[in-house]
């Protein structure tokens, strides 16, 4: 699709517009006959809506930076006449007569687009008129010679003429940014990003935690529905647990279930005897001997873990 825009000479306040002339343009690669000028009021008579003229074509670029694009007028009909498309039935705005008869804007700029495709059914449609401007920066005058608008008076000057021209429209934010500002910009959005990536590994841990503790708490239930545990020696099974499921399994492996409600010493062991896997049997010692000798308890655990 193809998008162009040339000038035209408003006169006065008018009710008829020459809104697209006939001709080529070399330079744009581009040329309107009679049959790109019928496209252009067939479809306009497809759509039925009035036309815009906005100023400065800012239609076009509201879109992108956010700018309101007031209508100075509205074309309601277009017709094909000897020397291109005319507009007419144009109404003005309070505002956009006010402009012309102070001679604010003295230029009417159409847009054309070629190759352009119905929005609802997607079939090629040609040429049509998108909408037209005021402006004060022709590409032609009436007799459609291109203008340089800044011709240069000296050597210096024409220089200075060939390099790009600001654009003095609202323009997209990003565009009108420099360097170093999208480069701050792109860091910003690169910390976010990874502040949201981080958030994420901590939800999926805090989540694998969860069902990690889930499958231990079921798992220690079935060992005590299975008669593998006392229901006394459940927090300790847990505690044993946190290492891995294998820990729990050489935990419930070791285990012989006694009847924790009598406190009675392990047959066979004196003092200073006791090993881990027997304090895995009388949890109450375990929890003890973890409190009173927290480095004799460790001595034992890490001794049963080697084995």
């Amino acid at each position: 699709m193809k998008l162009v825009n040339f000038t035209w000479e408003v006169q006065d306040v008018p009710r008829e517009i020459h809104v697209v002339p006939m001709g080529e343009w070399k330079d744009r690669d581009f040329a309107i006959g009679a049959a790109e000028c019928a496209e252009i009021v067939e479809n306009f008579q497809r759509f039925g809506i009035r036309l815009v003229i906005d100023y400065e074509h800012q239609t076009l670029n509201t879109e992108q930076n956010g700018v309101p694009a007031p209508a100075a007028g509205w074309i309601g009909d277009l017709e094909v006449r000897e020397n291109g498309v005319w507009g007419t039935q144009v109404e003005w705005t309070a505002e956009g007569q006010r402009r012309l008869e102070a001679k604010e804007y003295r230029y009417l700029s159409p847009v054309l687009v070629f190759d352009d495709h119905d929005p609802h059914t997607g079939e090629a449609i040609g040429v049509t008129l998108h909408s037209a401007a005021l402006t004060n920066t022709p590409y032609f005058r009436s007799d459609l010679v291109p203008v340089a608008a800044r011709r240069a008076q000296s050597a210096e000057q024409t220089e200075k003429s060939n390099e790009p021209k600001a654009d003095k429209t609202p323009r997209n934010e990003e565009n009108s940014m420099s360097d170093q500002e999208k480069i701050t910009a792109l860091e910003a959005d690169n910390a976010k990003l990874s502040q949201d990536i981080e958030a994420l590994k901590n939800a999926l841990a805090e989540s694998e935690a969860r069902i990690a503790a889930a499958e231990t708490a079921k798992l220690v239930e079935d060992a005590i529905s299975a008669k593998r545990l006392l229901p006394a020696q459940k927090e300790a099974a847990l505690i044993v647990a946190r290492n891995g499921k294998d820990a729990l399994e050489k935990f419930l492996a070791a285990n012989v279930a006694t009847d924790l409600s009598k406190n009675q010493d392990i047959p066979g062991k004196k003092a200073g005897e006791e090993k881990y896997e027997d304090l895995l049997n009388d949890p109450q010692r375990l929890i003890k001997l973890k409190q009173e000798a927290p480095e004799a308890f460790n001595a034992m655990r890490a001794a049963f873990y080697k084995e």
